[in-house]
């Protein structure tokens, strides 16, 4: 009896001098707007949409580019494209770039990846840091999230929580979950095809759309019939996962994850419905695919917060570590947001497409630069004809259909200076230029249906 108090006591101790878990969630080519408390459509994300109201969103957070290991990359290194130099499928993340695991590994963290997207595969560098991670691979093209779910969840209680008491004694957590869901090719589950997708108007056929969807060089023969399809069957991938999502939480409440726990939610880009011509994501650096959803909740937070202030993605590694009371990293790029919670005026948000390595060039946009509500996109190749870059006001032209308004001639001047000045400042702290990886034949295989290694 008195054994089993004081290891009741040496457990409820240790809980709560233990520093929160920290638990970063990542959906793949979720567009920040459609998320309810973005603006989105009513009902098609009410998990994610209450757990916005339990801590900070912030409306207008920006990727770094619009690749998913590029972004990815970023987001472990509080580093930009040109610095870390992930640009493409193949490409690996360098062994100079000190990632946020590491870090957190050196404050006495068990890291741990559940990946569904097979281009951050172990070979490419994305697990430095971690204790464990999977990088998963279905011939059938995604992981679902529930099977992701599954695995993380198996291996919390089987690995981690050896022994009964391990959930109060247990060193803190880093856990890193990545979703694909929305990406291309969709396929929702039938439950959330009922509630949002409508019968395919006459003449379409799903699986021909898809194919033209995952084939850049059949975009032209699109109807207008297939893209909005499309567009459909793409909200109901986003009401899936966030179904999916509300599940996941559940468990990770009854395990006790929740209790004391740092959540970050957001994604790597968005998606391309032709607004501006094109479609999925990798090529533009456009709102709807450069705007992020970016929610984060925990201990020192404050709950039901929107902050409209411009923030990056690079912040999240630097905050978590500002949240857990740890010394700031000096490669680190980013700032905590702890300092867009207390006002003042928001920094610069660079963002950049590097030409890919493999694969033949279809970017419309090199870089990027956001000012306050000023935006300047500046091509690949300015030598090359009347490629100037073009300036937004996205106050007045949020959906950027409207380049280089004379009101704001002056500023978009400004701007581009701005934007060279930065690239210029950046390439000054740049890593090792790495060599592609050789991934083999079956790897490849997988990839291709993803989109990637055409």
């Amino acid at each position: 009896m008195c054994v089993a108090a004081a290891l009741a006591v040496v457990a409820l101790s240790a809980c709560r001098s233990r520093s929160p878990d920290v638990i970063v969630v990542l959906v793949d080519t979720l567009r920040a707007d459609h998320l309810g408390a973005y603006g989105g459509p009513p009902g098609l994300t009410p998990f994610l949409d209450s757990f916005a109201a339990s801590g900070v969103t912030f409306t207008n957070a920006y990727s770094t580019s619009t690749f998913t290991n590029t972004v990815v990359a970023s987001l472990f290194t509080s580093r930009y494209p040109s610095q870390h130099h992930v640009a493409s499928w193949d490409s690996q993340l360098g062994t100079d770039e000190l990632t946020l695991a590491t870090v957190l590994g050196r404050a006495g963290y068990r890291s741990y990846g559940f990946v569904a997207n097979l281009v951050l595969a172990p070979a490419l560098g994305f697990g430095r840091g971690f204790d464990s991670w999977f990088a998963f691979a279905r011939y059938d093209v995604k992981q679902s999230a529930d099977e992701v779910n599954a695995d993380a969840l198996r291996f919390y209680d089987q690995q981690v929580l050896a022994r009964p008491w391990s959930r109060w004694t247990r060193r803190p957590l880093f856990l890193y979950l990545h979703y694909m869901e929305p990406h291309a090719p969709y396929d929702p589950p039938e439950s959330a095809r009922r509630a949002w997708v409508p019968a395919p108007p006459a003449g379409v056929s799903e699986a021909e759309a898809i194919d033209k969807l995952m084939h850049s060089e059949r975009w032209d023969e699109l109807s207008d019939d297939e893209g909005t399809y499309l567009a459909a069957l793409y909200r109901a991938e986003v009401a899936s996962i966030d179904a999916s999502l509300a599940s996941l939480f559940q468990q990770l409440q009854r395990r006790g994850l929740l209790d004391h726990a740092i959540v970050v939610v957001t994604a790597d880009h968005g998606e391309e419905f032709r607004e501006h011509g094109s479609l999925t994501h990798g090529s533009s650096l456009f709102e709807e695919v450069v705007r992020v959803p970016l929610i984060i909740s925990g201990p020192g937070l404050p709950t039901h917060r929107v902050v409209t202030d411009p923030v990056s993605i690079v912040d999240v590694a630097p905050t978590v570590l500002d949240l857990l009371g740890l010394p700031p990293e000096p490669r680190f790029e980013g700032r905590s947001l702890r300092e867009a919670l207390a006002g003042g005026d928001p920094p610069d948000i660079f963002m950049e497409l590097l030409s890919p390595s493999t694969t033949g060039d279809l970017r419309r946009h090199a870089a990027g630069l956001l000012h306050g509500t000023l935006k300047v996109l500046e091509p690949p190749y300015p030598d090359q004809g009347d490629r100037r870059p073009k300036a937004y006001d996205l106050k007045e032209d949020p959906h950027e259909m409207r380049p280089d308004p004379p009101a704001i001639a002056q500023e978009a001047t400004a701007l581009e200076a701005r934007l060279a000045q930065r690239r210029d400042e950046l390439a000054t702290r740049a890593g090792a230029v790495t060599q592609p990886a050789q991934l083999d034949d079956a790897t490849r295989t997988r990839l291709r249906a993803l989109g990637y290694a055409q």
